[in-house]
């Protein structure tokens, strides 16, 4: 009986052995072409899906991004305007002349301190400022964040020195007084006309600015082009709008400011070569300001006044123009 099981069992693990051996041994066989065409068409699906899906991401939930950013700006405006920042904390003044009021010129802007910078108009700042003192002429701000304001000022030059009420100024370009003492590079002149006491002329235009460029304008012309004996004083009448200048050999040379000088520099060339000298000490004035022309000629008429009527000439001067009172 043992000997029967024992042949059944050698059977059955001799039939097994032959399954397993008669079985066929698989076959792994990779191509290198198709590997490869696998590669690349794997990396290029890689790259092109994750172009489109970046932006298939962004389209997708824009909406949401959206609402994202609106908020966070709102946020950023708000404390840039409402918020502690941005307010004026320092602010510096510097001047390219040596005539400007810096004290002045700081209590004009004193308003825009803790003010906020995204709300100052630069024109409301600079209209104060020349307010306060008329000779400024320009003015260049600067604003450096996040509180800070720069100012630059250029003032109009100085043309003169005069005296008003016993006090010395200097007289600009635009007929602004600035109080001063008497500089030697500037001419003095002397204002015929009364300014009141309460009046307070300091860094106020009081003068046309015309006039005091036409004025300083035909002493530099007349000083460096015609005249041999040079000015010794310059008398501006403001009301009547005139100037005199008296010359060192005493001769006075008067002009009108109400037409272009000009046309009466001109008639003082004319005088000066087609007549007698302006060097000549035989002469008490001569006066420009008449337009009266010769017919025969069509020149205008230059009157003057000899010292052979010396007393006559300062009579019409008193009586016609009321000057020498």
């Amino acid at each position: 009986m043992k000997k029967l099981l024992n042949k059944i069992k050698s059977k059955i693990k001799t039939t097994t052995k032959r399954r397993k051996n008669t079985s066929p041994t698989p076959k792994i066989c990779l191509h290198e072409t198709k590997k490869d065409n696998f590669k690349t068409k794997r990396k290029q699906l890689k790259i092109s899906f994750g172009t489109w899906q970046y932006f298939d991401f962004i389209w997708k939930y824009k909406n949401i991004i959206y609402m994202g950013i609106f908020p966070i700006t709102l946020i950023i405006w708000a404390f840039v305007i409402f918020g502690p920042i941005f307010t004026v904390k320092h602010i510096q003044i510097l001047r390219n002349d040596n005539i400007t009021e810096m004290n002045l010129a700081y209590s004009s802007v004193e308003n825009i301190r803790d003010e906020r910078i995204v709300y100052l108009d630069e024109e409301v700042i600079k209209e104060k400022m020349k307010e306060y003192q008329n000779n400024i002429k320009n003015i260049d701000i600067t604003f450096n964040l996040p509180d800070t304001i720069e100012i630059k000022l250029d003032s109009y030059p100085i043309y003169f020195n005069t005296i008003i009420n016993e006090k010395t100024y200097y007289i600009t370009q635009n007929g602004t007084l600035i109080p001063g003492k008497p500089r030697e590079e500037f001419k003095n002149i002397v204002i015929k006309n009364t300014i009141s006491n309460t009046t307070l002329p300091d860094y106020n235009q009081i003068f046309h600015q015309e006039h005091i460029e036409n004025i300083y304008n035909a002493y530099n012309y007349l000083e460096e082009n015609i005249l041999t004996s040079k000015v010794k004083l310059i008398d501006y009448y403001p009301i009547e709008r005139e100037v005199h200048f008296k010359l060192e050999n005493d001769v006075l040379l008067i002009y009108t400011l109400s037409r272009s000088l000009d046309e009466q520099i001109e008639k003082t060339v004319i005088y000066d070569t087609e007549h007698n000298p302006i060097s000549d000490n035989n002469v008490i004035y001569i006066d420009f300001r008449v337009r009266e022309q010769v017919w025969e000629n069509k020149k205008e008429k230059i009157f003057y006044c000899t010292k052979e009527t010396e007393y006559q000439c300062y009579e019409n001067l008193k009586k016609i123009y009321s000057l020498y009172e």
